[in-house]
């Protein structure tokens, strides 16, 4: 068998392979079928970027990516910049996509007129199975939605994921409000905006958030994880103090002069700032600066001195 050959059958191989679609945007089904769309309609997410990037103006790009419009003009508006972007990944993946599902081999205003007729004459309820489950091999697609809407899709097909994005970015009374409206529920607090980002059917009624809590009494008397977070420990560097770990101290704040409580009964020393230490330093090797580095770089070269 050849190199040619084995490639082949690798490739097979590979493209028997089941996929996940971790994030998708698609519009639901019902929706598309409604309306007419075409081949140039379908860059207006990404192609368009790369189209200002070869010096598109951007009311050119809204001409092209425009459904009103035929398709003859619109590809005349995209012609010339058609060898700036051809070879990016966008591009490539749309004319790929042209040629696997509508066999348009070339692009030209005529291709694109045949391969828009053929996307239309599918465009029909179906169509979404036929594409992602039997000639992508994707086993699901994680479907990306802003609004409660957006739950309602084909769970044979994708499993929705609602974006927080609304909820964590919400700033202003308007927004909040807005929230409110689209989740029909009302928003006083953050918990009420917790229980808000919650889709269709697994929203619950809850005045906060639950705790996951670990199961108990394992075989070998572990915990899968911490029952407790132990505190950070804000040390300034390392070898200094820093606040304990527990108890009422633990919490950065500011001291009154007149709070006795900690250190009252004995000096504001540690060992390392006792006389008997300090007397013992100068003469100690570690207090000797040495031209050629830092300490035990060349512990022995005690005649290169700084002066």
């Amino acid at each position: 068998m050849s190199k040619a050959e084995t490639a082949v059958e690798i490739l097979g191989e590979i493209e028997k392979i089941s996929v996940i679609d971790s994030h998708e945007h698609l519009e639901p089904e019902a929706e598309r079928v409604k309306r007419d769309t075409d081949v140039l309609e379908i860059i207006g997410n990404y192609v368009t970027g790369d189209l200002y990037a070869a010096g598109c103006p951007p009311e050119v790009a809204e001409k092209i990516v425009d459904p009103k419009g035929e398709i003859g003009p619109r590809w005349e508006l995209l012609a010339p910049y058609w060898p700036k972007i051809r070879n990016g990944s966008y591009a490539r993946m749309w004319t790929r996509t042209l040629k696997d599902l509508f066999d348009c081999q070339e692009m030209s205003a005529a291709a694109l007129a045949e391969a828009t007729e053929k996307m239309r004459r599918a465009n029909k309820p179906g169509w979404y199975k036929e594409v992602l489950k039997e000639r992508c091999n994707i086993a699901i697609s994680v479907l990306d939605y802003t609004d409660v809407a957006g739950a309602d899709c084909d769970r044979e097909l994708f499993v929705p994921v609602m974006r927080a994005t609304q909820f964590i970015e919400a700033r202003t009374k308007q927004q909040v409000e807005g929230l409110s409206a689209n989740t029909d529920r009302a928003i006083h607090s953050l918990h009420h905006l917790v229980a808000g980002n919650r889709p269709g059917p697994q929203r619950q009624e809850q005045s906060s958030p639950r705790l996951i809590r670990p199961p108990r009494n394992r075989p070998t008397g572990r915990q899968p994880f911490p029952v407790e977070m132990l505190p950070q420990h804000r040390r300034l560097a390392p070898r200094r103090p820093g606040a304990p770990h527990a108890r009422p101290l633990r919490k950065a704040a500011l001291i009154d002069e007149n709070y006795r409580r900690t250190g009252a009964h004995r000096p504001l020393f540690i060992s390392g700032q006792s006389w008997r230490f300090h007397l013992a330093m100068p003469g100690s090797a570690c207090s000797l600066a040495r031209r050629a580095g830092f300490w035990q770089l060349q512990p022995i070269a005690r005649r290169i001195l700084k002066t």
